[in-house]
């Protein structure tokens, strides 16, 4: 019951999204919106493997990096610290190989192999703790929870931490444990759609000070 609670969690933040459409108004926004469409797609392909016992070792691995590559371009977009940025891109280089390695041996092993998950989740939270060190340290930032990309970090923040244990562990534990510690991954899930949801709610707004000095050009590329 509680998988397909899970799934159609899903659908509300797309429901909202499809709403509101005209608030997704920058690339950072955009990058979670399709996050949202592939969540849900995978969330049912899934489901479709499992109810057909097909093995879910390769659509996870590819959801890891999926979901990693755009968390990091949700991040990305959203820095305007050129430091920052390089070390993104750095560790994501560090991600990738990784996982490039992970999926090379993952045939000779018939357990999902935690680890690249487990880095996913390690520079995730760096990057949602950096963007909360970020904004409480913006004068002009006054009421934090009135910005969308706040509710967006707060729910990668809670999924992420929700499930690190679990993924650091999920390759040394048998079938059977796998299966009952995954609630927490679902409540996770759902708690991670809730908050999405309520991002889309809220307008995306630019500060005062980035209103003063807009460009034309530079509202491709706005991040409020």
């Amino acid at each position: 019951m509680l998988e397909y609670t899970s799934i159609i969690s899903g659908i509300l933040p797309l429901i909202l999204g499809l709403i509101f459409i005209k608030r997704i108004n920058n690339l950072a926004l955009r990058v979670i919106f399709i996050y949202i469409v592939y969540s849900l797609v995978n969330d049912l392909t899934i489901l479709f493997l499992y109810a057909r016992r097909i093995p879910l070792l390769i659509p996870l691995s590819v959801f890891t990096v999926v979901e990693y590559t755009l968390f990091s371009l949700f991040f990305y977009f959203l820095s305007q610290k050129k430091m920052f940025k390089n070390f993104l891109l750095l560790a994501s280089v560090l991600f990738y190989l990784v996982a490039i390695i992970n999926f090379l041996f993952l045939g000779k092993s018939k357990k999902f192999d935690s680890f690249p998950a487990t880095l996913e989740a390690v520079w995730v939270l760096i990057y949602c703790i950096y963007y909360f060190y970020d904004q409480l340290n913006k004068p002009e930032v006054t009421f934090i929870y009135s910005k969308p990309h706040f509710w967006i970090t707060v729910g990668i923040f809670i999924y992420i931490a929700g499930t690190f244990f679990l993924f650091v562990q999920s390759s040394v534990l048998s079938d059977s444990e796998r299966s009952n510690f995954w609630i927490i991954n679902l409540i996770s899930n759902i708690l991670k759609n809730i908050l999405f949801t309520i991002s889309f709610i809220i307008p995306s707004r630019p500060s005062n000070s980035n209103k003063k000095m807009e460009k034309p050009y530079d509202k491709v590329f706005e991040v409020s």
